[in-house]
């Protein structure tokens, strides 16, 4: 019997108002997943199964969830910080490889000592 594969959402990167067809509107998302690359993200409806990245956008976005206080094809962005603070740790491990350091290596806390440099 096959096995249902399980996708995390890694953030969600625009909000858009559509037309629902039956003379109301609704939210389409630009979802991108852990693991894909950009160009793999998808459109999705709030169907209720992601209701904390959503929460995490629209507190980035600074802006208002209700589609009737916008147009059909209305476009919603949350701030580059969100996007880079999302993106971030599903990219570091490849940036790390790719610059020859171990991903896997103890990175250092509020508790190890690190050595300044004099100014």
């Amino acid at each position: 019997m096959p096995v249902d594969e399980e996708y995390v959402i890694e953030y969600i990167s625009q909000a858009r108002v559509v037309e629902d067809g039956e003379g109301g509107k609704e939210w389409v998302y630009k979802v991108h997943w852990v693991g894909f690359p950009e160009d793999q993200a998808s459109h999705e409806h709030d169907n209720g199964f992601f209701p904390d990245p959503l929460k995490d956008f629209w507190e980035a976005t600074g802006k208002s969830n209700n589609c009737h206080e916008y147009e059909p094809g209305a476009i919603v962005k949350p701030s580059p910080e969100y996007i880079g603070k999302a993106h971030l740790p599903s990219v570091l491990p490849s940036i790390l490889v790719s610059c020859g350091i171990d991903a896997r290596a103890k990175v250092p806390t509020q508790e190890t000592t690190i050595a300044s440099v004099p100014s």
